[in-house]
Parts: C-alpha cells; structure tokens; sequence
C-alpha cells in the first residue's frame, strides 16, 4: 500500500468514528433530554421509556449507558487516528 492511500484509510477511519460518535451522543442527549420533558411534565412514571418496545427498565438505562459509552469510545478512537493521520501526513509531506 502506498503512503498516499495509508493517508486516506486513516482519514476515512476517523472521520467514520467521529460520525458515528457524533450520532451517538446526539442520540443520548435526545432521550435524555426526553426523559427530562417527561419528568418536568409531570407525566405517569415511565412514560418516557413507554414508546420502546417491552423490557425492562433497567435494562432500558443500561441501554442508555451503552450508548454513552459507545460514543465516547468512538470519539476517542478517532481522535487517536485523527493524529496518526495528522502525523502521517506532515511525513508525507516532508517527504515530497
């Protein structure tokens, strides 16, 4: 593989990561934010989780947390390759 498509590769890894990152976080803060509305609504317990299919609630949270947790990873992870691919291209460059 040459430098130049090692170069893209990483680009297309990191910026892959800081989407799906990106989608993950915004999905948390929209439940969370959901859940927020529910309570400040003063709606019956557990409305705010009543459109999810049915299991149970911890598992929802759990769920919830996963999510969270998915998208920090992801965001990391591509941070990491962001600078691999910040340092593989000054190489590049230097070796032109």
């Amino acid at each position: 593989m040459t430098a130049s498509t090692d170069i893209q590769r990483l680009r297309h890894i990191y910026l892959f990561l800081y989407v799906l990152g990106g989608f993950c976080s915004l999905l948390s803060i929209s439940l969370l934010g959901w859940i927020a509305f529910c309570i400040a609504m003063e709606m019956e317990p557990l409305a705010s989780i009543a459109f999810l299919p049915n299991m149970p609630t911890p598992l929802i949270f759990i769920l919830l947390l996963a999510i969270m947790a998915i998208g920090i990873a992801c965001w990391q992870t591509g941070a990491k390759y962001h600078v691999r691919y910040e340092q593989a291209s000054h190489r590049h460059s230097i070796e032109r």
